[in-house]
């Protein structure tokens, strides 16, 4: 699943968190009142795998705002990709599209992308995730 996120390879990506998180969250664990923080902590301990190649941080001001999660290379690193993850929740199913370019379009009027060129990033993947209770729907665009 971290590989195809770092590659942009959007749909093994959306089926692969989709997989992991319809086995591991209850239904209860996002209809509280801030299901986002629960994807977002999610995402979060599984890049523990990258921490030897990238840089990652949570809600790190980036442009004119703050990223939900920016995945950078290290300094040194043969690596040139980085991420940017945007979480957006709605109320209805049918609304998960609507949502993945809501974050998409924020990413980009925000200007996060901004941090990710000061650190040499010269492939930029953006992600705008939707999700409501346990559906997800993702949007990738590479800069």
């Amino acid at each position: 699943m971290l590989n195809a996120m770092l590659t942009g390879a959007e749909e093994l990506f959306e089926d692969k968190l989709s997989k992991f998180v319809y086995n591991a969250f209850s239904y209860f664990d996002t209809t509280n009142t801030e299901p986002e923080l629960v994807y977002h902590a999610f995402i979060l301990g599984l890049l523990v795998h990258l921490q030897n190649d990238y840089y990652f941080s949570s809600n790190q001001l980036a442009g004119y705002g703050r990223a939900d999660i920016l995945i950078m290379p290290l300094s040194g690193s043969l690596k040139t990709n980085a991420v940017i993850l945007e979480f957006k929740k709605t109320k209805y199913r049918d609304k998960l599209a609507a949502a993945s370019k809501i974050a998409i379009n924020q990413i980009k009027e925000k200007q996060y992308i901004f941090e990710a060129k000061k650190r040499g990033a010269t492939d930029i993947y953006i992600y705008g995730v939707g999700f409501y209770r346990q559906d997800i729907s993702i949007v990738m665009e590479k800069i």
